[in-house]
């Protein structure tokens, strides 16, 4: 379920997939699922097990209960897995740049999470930034240099795929007073670019998006629907 080494939208589907996808297709009861992952606190790696994996992905007993460790809690950073910031219903649009886009507020609480990572003692080499959208990739990326944050790593999915962090911050980027069109909701509801994303973090992922627009879009209904009320924060109760 991760991403295929190449995807043009000119070919057939069969096309995009790699040989080894193909021949897990061809050859379906002839493969072994290596079930325990070495990366992930378990309350992550069972986000992306019961959407993904149906339940089968566990994680192995010494690292399942690792957490970061924090000194001074905020509304936005704890000790706690996972959580979602649900934008909606502040205006925290988008700018549109082709068919691309930026969030500058998005942008902005990127930048107050990981100030207060860093005064918790979390170092910014262990810290990650992704986004689907690489105009929200550069705009985050110069936000933070220019807050003098230099070693945070900022990348979109397709670049972080291979990679792990700590901490990994997911802005989904896409908020408007509309609805999703088909392109952006199976760009956005991807499974294997979801599953890469919400994969890359040891003890806390961080996810930052408008769920009243995102929801729209069924894989990302799926992944609300696993984390849970109590996991999401939303910003329109604090303003």
């Amino acid at each position: 379920m991760q991403l295929e080494p190449i995807h043009n939208n000119n070919t057939s589907m069969y096309l995009n997939k790699s040989i080894f996808t193909t021949l897990l297709m061809l050859y379906p009861d002839n493969f072994t699922f290596l079930n325990i992952q070495y990366r992930m606190n378990q309350e992550i790696c069972d986000i992306a097990s019961n959407l993904y994996y149906n339940g089968k992905l566990k994680t192995y007993d010494k690292i399942a209960n690792k957490k970061i460790s924090v000194d001074n809690s905020s509304i936005f950073v704890d000790d706690s897995p996972v959580v979602f910031i649900d934008t909606s219903g502040v205006s925290y649009n988008e700018a549109r740049i082709n068919r691309s886009c930026y969030n500058k507020f998005e942008a902005e609480v990127i930048l107050s999470i990981i100030k207060n990572l860093i005064d918790n003692d979390i170092k910014c080499e262990d810290i990650g930034v992704i986004s689907a959208y690489r105009c929200q990739k550069l705009y985050i990326k110069k936000l933070l240099e220019d807050n003098g944050i230099n070693d945070v790593e900022v990348d979109t999915v397709y670049r972080f795929q291979g990679r792990e962090k700590d901490v990994v911050i997911l802005s989904f980027c896409k908020s408007n007073n509309g609805v999703l069109s088909r392109f952006e909701s199976d760009f956005i509801s991807n499974i294997n670019q979801l599953n890469v994303s919400i994969t890359r973090s040891h003890y806390k992922l961080i996810m930052i998006g408008d769920l009243d627009f995102l929801t729209h879009a069924l894989n990302i209904k799926k992944l609300i629907y696993m984390l849970g009320s109590f996991n999401v924060i939303h910003l329109s109760d604090m303003f």
